[in-house]
Order: C-alpha cells, then structure tokens, then sequence
C-alpha cells in the first residue's frame, strides 16, 4: 500500500521589511554614486580641454616657424581662426562644456564655447611667448587661479602654476600655494609657452 504525502505548497515571498531594506541600501548606494559620476564627467571635460590646448599650443609655435612671430590678436581663441587654419588645424576646438565662460584673460569674458588666448612677453620681447587658457572643473586639471588678468603685457616669468589649493574666503596665488572660493568658476588650466 502506497502512501503519499501533501507537499507544502506554499511559497516563500519576500516581506515588507525585507523590501523596505533593499529599497534603503539601493538609496544609499545612489546617493554615493550619482556625485561621483558627474565629477567623472568634469574630469572627462577636463583631459579634453588640456588635449585641445595642447593640439592648438603645436599650431601656434607652428605658425611662429612660418611667419616669424605669434598672432598679435586673440583673447578668444576664435580670434585668430584663419591663423590656426594657416596653421595646419583643420578646425578650431571648443569648449566640451558651452554652458559656462570665464575670466582671467584681457578683462572680458571668454564665453561658454570658447578658450582663451594672448600673447605675451617672454625673454623681455613683447609676443615671443603666448598664453592659452579654459576655465577647469576639477581641482586636479587646473594649474592656476587667477587673482589678475593675463594679456599682452603680461611677462612669461611673472605665471606662477599653483602647486597646491585650499578653499578660502579668496582667491589667492602666493608663490604657487593657491586658495580660492567654491563655487566661483576661478579655476583655470593655463598652457604657457
């Protein structure tokens, strides 16, 4: 004679508190995550524009080797289009970032697209060396705050890159330990040459 047994057929679910928890640990594995991926993107913003500075920076001494001498003009770098174009580049880069503009440069604004360029002095000769500028996201692609304005009769020897920065009530350059305030859009990464 055979005997059979119910099987219990009732399943498990998940309980109200049990959900409660993973919805909680999702929150905060969020909250951790969401700054960290619009930084990422600053950075990612930051690499672009010191590769474009870099790029235009091997045009201009390019057009110094053909025509004898830096573009006198500029400020935004769309200034000296034909001569990056003469140059060699086939078009002139922007900004990865046309939201936001800066100072620093000439005393205007460097709008949201564009970078910044002057000339300067350099070895006590008045356009021997240049200055090309964008305003940074992030601490670790900047090289300089800017507490005065850079044009063209700023001498190569007086830009002192930052070698460290703090937050303050200011923004500061002594002898490259650099303070600035949060918030203010001061961070610049310069390319001297």
């Amino acid at each position: 004679m055979m005997i059979f047994h119910k099987k219990n057929t009732k399943k498990r679910a998940f309980t109200l508190i049990e959900m409660l928890i993973v919805i909680v640990i999702i929150g905060i594995l969020a909250a951790a995550l969401i700054p960290r991926l619009a930084s990422a993107r600053g950075r990612a913003n930051d690499v672009a524009r010191k590769a474009d500075l870099q790029q235009t920076a091997a045009a201009l001494v390019a057009y110094q080797i053909d025509h004898g001498k830096f573009p006198v003009t500029g400020w935004p770098l769309s200034g000296i289009n034909n001569e990056l174009i003469a140059a060699g580049m086939s078009s002139i880069p922007t900004d990865p970032n046309t939201s936001r503009s800066f100072v620093g440069m000439t005393n205007t604004s460097i709008g949201g697209w564009q970078f910044g360029y002057t000339p300067v002095y350099k070895w006590g000769i008045q356009g021997n060396g240049f200055v090309l500028m964008a305003g940074t996201e992030t601490e670790w692609w900047s090289n300089r705050v800017v507490t005065n304005n850079i044009d063209s009769s700023t001498t190569y020897e007086s830009i002192v890159p930052c070698a460290t920065f703090t937050y303050a009530q200011s923004n500061t350059n002594n002898s490259g330990a650099c303070t600035y305030v949060k918030g203010t859009d001061v961070l610049r990464y310069i390319y001297v040459y």
